[in-house]
């Protein structure tokens, strides 16, 4: 026992603390759930978010910036037609005529 004493002892306090980060961080990485394979490999992270956030409904279009509150000097129409239509998620994806190119 003394040399497991003499062991603790060794180490730094500091080096302490950044061992028991790394134990902490290792442990909640392994509760996490499995990632949603849903989504193709090879998207980046980023990509990734703005595709769940597409999916799920979530995705912050200038109509849900002015709505909550959040951008109350932006407009909620669409900047990419001439439409005059209110720049939401269904529009942009689907109906925005500026927008076309890109689907």
């Amino acid at each position: 026992t003394s040399r497991e004493k003499t062991k603790a002892e060794a180490i730094d306090p500091e080096e302490r603390a950044e061992l028991d980060k790394l134990e902490r961080k290792a442990y909640l990485r392994s509760q996490l759930p499995p990632t949603d394979s849903n989504i193709l490999a090879g998207y980046s992270r980023w990509e990734t978010v703005r595709i769940r956030r597409i999916r799920t409904n979530t995705a912050l279009t200038p109509s849900k910036l002015v709505f909550f509150g959040l951008k109350e000097d932006m407009d909620p129409t669409c900047t990419s037609c001439s439409e005059g239509a209110e720049a939401t998620l269904q529009h942009m994806l689907w109906a925005c005529k500026g927008l076309e190119h890109h689907r």
